[in-house]
């Protein structure tokens, strides 16, 4: 009997002593924070490598505290003029407050945390821009998310690098109202170059008609000329042929005048 008393004692050690060696030692990989607590009040945070710890009395959770990327897919925003917009964003965020994100969220942090509050500032700058300027400016939208939740992150123990729109859609509306204005640029470019087209050709018309004018007007004055100068040389011929030499006997001064010239 008291050998099985004895023996039973044994295992009891034994059990008991196993269950103190693992309890007292513990390995925190590289990106992880072991939070320490003694009777459920944190004491201390270890990083990567071996610790020990008082067995029972104190406990430990383990969080990821390197930079991880979180996928959003499919987030439907709205934009300054109302329009829709679905978006695919990329968002990389590491911890490095530990004992704060705990204390606040324990291991909950993403779900309590980080998705709420990104969702919220990406539909708050989105509504900041019109559709058009979002297409035009989608690098600097992305910029102005990663600004406006970088300290909000920070006070509850986050550090957020980087966040990206990686693609985006539209509504099927705004779609086909993209497609209507392309085709009303396109009409109105075609037509300006047809207004241009008839606007050169009436230029060169009236430049034509213009040159017509001026040369008809220079055809004019030099039969005018000519016209001058020739019943000038028919006058004086007519009367050369026609004077058998003899002059008048009776002749007034200016006729005197006109056959002397």
């Amino acid at each position: 009997m008291n050998t099985k008393l004895l023996s039973s004692g044994a295992t009891i050690l034994l059990v008991l002593g196993a269950l103190i060696g693992i309890n007292s030692h513990y390995t925190v990989k590289t990106g992880e924070a072991a939070i320490i607590s003694k009777f459920g009040k944190i004491t201390d945070v270890k990083y990567d490598g071996l610790h020990f710890k008082a067995p029972f009395i104190t406990s430990k959770d383990i969080m990821i505290i390197r930079n991880t990327t979180y996928d959003f897919n499919k987030v439907e925003v709205s934009t300054k003029d109302m329009q829709t917009i679905t978006l695919d964003l990329k968002m990389q965020v590491e911890i490095n407050n530990p004992e704060i994100v705990y204390r606040n969220f324990r291991n909950n942090y993403v779900n309590a945390y980080i998705i709420p509050v990104a969702y919220e500032n990406i539909q708050s700058v989105i509504a900041q821009y019109n559709i058009q300027d979002f297409v035009a400016k989608r690098q600097e939208v992305s910029n102005n998310m990663l600004v406006s939740m970088k300290d909000k992150f920070k006070e509850n123990g986050f550090n957020i690098r980087s966040i990206n729109i990686v693609n985006h859609d539209f509504s099927a509306a705004y779609e086909k109202a993209i497609e209507r204005t392309k085709i009303a640029e396109q009409d109105k470019i075609t037509a300006q170059k047809e207004y241009d087209k008839q606007l050169e050709i009436a230029k060169k018309k009236k430049e034509i008609a213009k040159a017509l004018k001026e040369e008809k007007e220079i055809v004019i004055k030099t039969m005018e000329m000519e016209a001058n100068t020739l019943n000038d040389k028919v006058l004086k011929k007519m009367f050369i042929e026609k004077w058998d030499g003899k002059l008048p006997t009776t002749m007034t001064d200016s006729e005197i005048v006109k056959v002397i010239k």
